[in-house]
Formats: C-alpha cells, sequence, structure tokens
C-alpha cells in the first residue's frame, strides 16, 4: 500500500455510513454528500500530516456536518431581509395580541 492508500481505504469503508448520518442530519441528500466531499478534503490535508483519527469514521461526521452548518449560516446571511412593512405590520400583530391577553 502506498503511503496515502490508507486514506483512501479509510475514506472508502466510512462513506456509506457517513453519508447515512449526515443524511439524517440535514434530511437532504445533496447537503449531506457535500458535507461528506468537504471532509473528505479536509481529511487529505490533516490526516497525511497528523495520522489518522483514532475513528476516521466519527471525525468526517463531525467535520461534514460542521462545514455543512457553517455553509447553511454563511448562506443564510445573504437572504435578503422583509420589506420594511412586513416587519411593522408583524410588529403590530404582536403587540396586539398581548394587550389582548
Amino acid at each position: 500500500m502506498t503511503d496515502t492508500a490508507w486514506i483512501d481505504t479509510a475514506l472508502s469503508s466510512a462513506r456509506p455510513q457517513a453519508v447515512g448520518a449526515l443524511l439524517r442530519y440535514f434530511r437532504n441528500l445533496d447537503t449531506a454528500e457535500e458535507a461528506f466531499q468537504n471532509a473528505c478534503l479536509r481529511a487529505l490535508k490533516s490526516w497525511p500530516q497528523n495520522g489518522p483519527p483514532r475513528d476516521p469514521t466519527a471525525w468526517l461526521i463531525l467535520v461534514g456536518r460542521n462545514a455543512a452548518l457553517d455553509g447553511l449560516r454563511r448562506r443564510g446571511k445573504h437572504d435578503a431581509l422583509p420589506p420594511d412593512e412586513a416587519i411593522s405590520a408583524g410588529r403590530r400583530a404582536r403587540s396586539r395580541a398581548r394587550r389582548e391577553t
């Protein structure tokens, strides 16, 4: 086995369980696949220098989940805010509801 062939073996064997766990977490196959791919890229950068983690599958799930959550947060920051009229209407409705209770 070559120096990095063990990484390929670890990633290939961890894929079904890791993608399954990420799919259960995100309930979206595209997000789960992208999270796993990002985790694999990070593994390819980290594992040759630091060695393999004790549980590669758990490492890939954790890193993939964190990477996907970061991506979702970044995308959420770019969503447009509702118009001012909608915000004002929501505040007035909440204010009326508090007075009625």
